[in-house]
């Protein structure tokens, strides 16, 4: 029961997030429009609660967002039950890709781990968080 929450509420988020203005690219396969969607709905049973996304307007952008955010809690372990957002561009990771294909996209990606919070708190709060950029 709690993998399917944590599946369904992230698709929802992923939803939102695929549609809104303020987004460059989301990182959510089992999103329709998504290049290696028909791969991820072949092997994967479900959806996950895992997901990242790009932020137009780069660390600056990245920043206003995470710092808007009331449900999510900033944090790296996806294990628990709780919604957290991480943001590279602003955490101790950011190194790690310095020098690597990923590079240009640092200061943009916002991952996502969806816990089991109501789905409609998790949409408000994104975007109340996106609105604001």
């Amino acid at each position: 029961m709690r993998m399917k929450q944590h599946g369904e509420s992230a698709m929802r988020v992923a939803a939102l997030l695929d549609g809104h203005p303020q987004v460059e690219r989301v990182n959510y396969p089992l999103l329709p429009g998504h290049p290696q969607h028909e791969l991820a709905v072949s092997q994967m049973s479900g959806p996950t609660g895992l997901l990242s996304f790009e932020l137009h307007g780069g660390e600056p952008a990245v920043r206003t967002f995470v710092d808007r955010l009331q449900w999510f809690k900033i944090g790296v372990s996806w294990g628990g039950f709780e919604s957290l957002v991480y943001a590279t561009a602003i955490g101790w990771q950011r190194e790690q890709v310095v020098g690597t294909e990923y590079e240009s996209r640092v200061d943009k990606l916002v991952r996502l781990s969806i816990g089991l919070e109501d789905a409609e708190d998790l949409l408000e709060d994104v975007e109340r968080a996106l609105s604001q950029l």
